[in-house]
């Protein structure tokens, strides 16, 4: 019994080897977990999943560049962000939902989102503000941009093909505190907060 695990386990390590490097395997150690790897690369509308040998097990295309950030969900489809879309694909690489997030919901999404249990999606956003608003907020006149980009947090539902509902949205700028002008909103002991 042994000889026979030393044996099985001599084949696989050979067989990896002798497989054809598809994705870029450099480098393969013993004593590697089984699994897959995910992943979207820069500059590239494609996310793989390869085996422990770096052959394709199954890749998919979208329709944009990544914004680094893709998952396979639960159902085995896959949530991917890209520059301002949102699609989730199916193992074949059909469409089963997309927007874009920046037309069709005016935000310019950043950094990552993430899969909820309930179906929908957290996405970071950009939130933007004028100096006229944020001036009326509190902030020092010596900030002399003409806009602030402050970020927000929003759930979305996805609806349909290419719809959507936002369930939900958390705002950096209703949580600011200044303590500069005690006449204007969130006038506050910044430390207590």
């Amino acid at each position: 019994m042994k000889y026979s695990l030393i044996i099985v386990t001599v084949f696989n390590f050979l067989f990896c080897l002798a497989q054809t490097n598809t994705v870029g395997l450099i480098h393969q150690e013993e004593g590697v977990a089984e699994g897959y790897v995910f992943f979207s690369p820069d500059r590239n509308n494609k996310s793989y999943l390869i085996n422990n040998c770096g052959e394709v097990v199954n890749e998919w295309t979208f329709s944009q560049q990544p914004g680094r950030t893709a998952y396979i969900l639960e159902n085995g489809n896959v949530l991917y962000a890209g520059k301002t879309n949102l699609e989730i694909r199916d193992w074949n690489s059909n469409l089963i939902w997309g927007i874009d997030v920046n037309a069709t919901l005016g935000f310019n999404q950043h950094h990552d989102i993430e899969p909820l249990p309930n179906g929908n999606i957290l996405l970071i956003v950009n939130d933007s503000y004028d100096s006229t608003t944020m001036f009326a907020q509190g902030i020092r006149p010596s900030f002399g941009s003409e806009e602030f980009r402050l970020d927000k947090v929003v759930e979305i539902e996805p609806v349909g093909i290419n719809e959507d509902n936002i369930v939900w949205e958390w705002k950096f700028f209703d949580h600011l505190i200044q303590e500069l002008d005690s006449t204007k909103p969130n006038f506050g002991v910044i430390d207590e907060h």
